[in-house]
Order: structure tokens, then sequence, then C-alpha cells
């Protein structure tokens, strides 16, 4: 039997959450929490390039984690600037992965009006 997964985007304050919900027993929920940041760039993605694009770019984002992984803890001594690197290599992986998902699902934010900034006039 094969797994069904649903996804949806949240508005989390000033950040955003990738939720995925699957019938597996428990019907288990999974919040991936990321920042503004990555939002308008995994949506920019998802709308603008194709599905091949997409998978390919999380794809060499993914060995480049890896190769980063055995230059920084492999090769070496961990430092201080190795960690940032690795953060900053996944972080970009997270964004290409949510950008996959998008372009696959068709999602957006859950909630137009909760991602819009309050506008009023006074």
């Amino acid at each position: 039997m094969t797994t069904k997964r649903s996804y949806k985007i949240e508005q989390d304050g000033e950040n955003f959450v990738l939720v995925e919900t699957s019938d597996a027993y428990g019907n288990p929920v999974v919040r991936v929490p990321y920042s503004i940041q990555q939002e308008a760039e995994s949506g920019i993605i998802a709308v603008s390039k194709s599905h091949d694009f997409v998978k390919t770019c999380r794809k060499k984002t993914a060995l480049d984690v890896a190769r980063g992984l055995t230059d920084f803890f492999i090769k070496s001594d961990v430092t201080a600037e190795s960690l940032l690197k690795i953060r900053q290599r996944v972080e970009i992986l997270i964004t290409a992965s949510i950008a996959e998902i998008r372009k696959n699902e068709k999602i957006s934010v859950a909630n137009s009006e909760a991602a819009m900034p309050d506008q009023q006039t006074g």
C-alpha cells in the first residue's frame, strides 16, 4: 500500500511552515519551518521553472550538501566557518525541495490574506 501525502503552506508569524499530512498509521503530520526569504524564492522557482529544472536543481543542491559534508567534516577538522557553510547549503536544499513539492502539488500559501501584510490607512 502506497502512502498518500498532501501538503499545504501556512504562515507562522513572520515565517512559514510546510505541512505534510499522510494516510500512514496514526495520520502523522510533519511541519517544516522556513523563512520568508525561502517562501519567496521557492514560490518564484515553482512558478517560473520547468518541473525538470526544479528536480535537477534539488538533486544538484543535495550533491553540493554531500560534498560539503565530506569537505567540512571528514577531510578536515570542524570549524565555526564550516558549520555556517553547511547550514547555508542545507537551507538552499530546503528551499529547492519546497519549490519541487510546490511544483508537484501545485500548492501555495494556505491563506493568501494571512500571507499579505496588513495595509491599513489611517
